[in-house]
C-alpha cells in the first residue's frame, strides 16, 4: 500500500520532479518514499489506534435502503443479479442491506490483497541490480505472477482500472528487460511477440464478460446451481460475447450445450409462474447461436 501512495504522490504532487509524467523511471525514489511512509505509519499507529477503536462499529441493518455501486465488485454483482429476480429461487431473491455491506467489504478486501501482492512484486523487481546468467526463470516467473494478478483483478471486479494500469505498467517493464536480455536476436524476439499476442487474444476471450470472469474464480460468488440464471441475468450484448467465447473453445462446447438446454427449462418454469422476463426471447436466441 505504501508503494502505491508513494508513486501516486510522486506523479501527482506539483512539487515533484516526476509530476504529470508517464512511464517514468523513479530512480529508486518511489521505494525510498514508500519506506518513509511505512515508518511514519508505524510511528503514528500507537497514537491513532485507540481513537479508531473507540469509534462505534457500523451496523449495516441501520440502512433500510441502498443503491447499487456504480462499479460493482464480483460479490455485489451477484447480489444484484439475484435481487427480486424470478430466475432465482424465492429465498435467493431476498437481499438485505447487511448482505450488500458484507459483499462490498469482501470486494474491497479482494482488491486490497491484489494491491499488496503487486507492491511486493514491484519491490522485488525494482530491487534487482542485475540479471543472473540464467535470467529466463526469473523474468518468466515475474510475468506469470503479474498475469495471475491481472486475472484476479478481473475476477474481483469493482473500481480497479488504476490497479489494472499499475499491473500493466510493471509487466511492461518486465517485458522490456526480457527483450533487452535477448540482445536483439530477431528470431527470439519474434517468438516472444507471437507468444504475447496469442496470450492476449486467449485471455481476452476467456475473460470476455463479468459472468465468465467470476466463474473462473476459485472463490466464485456464483454457485453451480445458479450459473445459467446468472448468465440469463446479463444483457443480450453480454450474453452474445459469452457465447462467442464459449464457441471458440472446443473443450467448452459441452458447457455451452448444457447452458442452452437448462436455460430453456428454467425459462419455461419461470413463465409457468406468470413472471415477466425482459428480453428473454432474444437471450435464448443468442444462446441457441442465432445472432449476427
Amino acid at each position: 500500500m505504501e508503494f502505491f501512495l508513494a508513486t501516486g504522490f510522486l506523479l501527482q504532487s506539483p512539487d515533484s520532479p516526476y509530476y504529470g509524467r508517464s512511464g517514468v523511471d523513479f530512480e529508486g525514489n518511489d521505494i525510498k518514499l514508500a519506506g518513509c511512509l511505512r515508518s511514519a505509519t508505524e510511528e503514528a499507529l500507537p497514537l491513532f489506534k485507540p481513537m479508531v477503536q473507540a469509534i462505534q462499529g457500523f451496523d449495516a441493518r441501520t440502512l433500510p435502503r441502498w443503491k447499487w455501486s456504480a462499479a460493482q465488485g464480483a460479490m455485489e454483482r451477484h447480489l444484484q443479479r439475484r435481487y427480486n429476480n424470478p430466475l432465482f429461487p424465492l429465498h435467493r431473491q431476498v437481499v438485505t442491506s447487511s448482505d450488500v455491506y458484507a459483499a462490498r467489504v469482501a470486494d474491497y478486501e479482494a482488491l486490497a490483497n491484489i494491491r499488496n501482492e503487486l507492491a511486493e512484486l514491484a519491490r522485488e523487481f525494482y530491487g534487482l541490480t542485475e540479471l543472473p546468467a540464467d535470467w529466463h526463470p526469473l523474468l518468466n516467473g515475474l510475468r506469470e505472477r503479474l498475469d495471475k494478478l491481472e486475472d484476479h483483478r478481473l475476477m474481483a471486479g469493482g473500481e480497479n482500472e488504476s490497479l489494472g494500469g499499475a499491473i500493466a505498467e510493471l509487466r511492461g517493464k518486465v517485458m522490456d528487460v526480457w527483450r533487452s536480455a535477448l540482445h536483439n536476436n530477431a528470431r527470439h524476439l519474434a517468438a516472444l511477440e507471437k507468444a504475447e499476442t496469442v496470450q492476449r487474444e486467449r485471455h481476452a476471450a476467456l475473460y470476455a464478460t463479468d459472468w465468465m470472469r467470476q466463474l473462473r474464480s476459485h472463490a466464485s460468488p456464483i454457485p453451480p446451481q445458479e450459473v445459467v440464471a446468472a448468465l440469463l441475468s446479463d444483457s443480450p450484448t453480454e450474453i452474445e460475447r459469452a457465447v462467442a467465447a464459449l464457441q471458440a473453445e472446443p473443450q467448452l462446447h459441452s458447457t455451452l450445450e448444457n447452458c442452452r438446454s437448462y436455460a430453456h427449462r428454467l425459462v419455461a418454469e419461470v413463465r409457468a409462474g406468470a413472471h415477466a422476463l425482459p428480453d428473454i426471447d432474444e437471450k435464448l436466441r443468442i444462446l441457441d447461436g442465432e445472432y449476427s
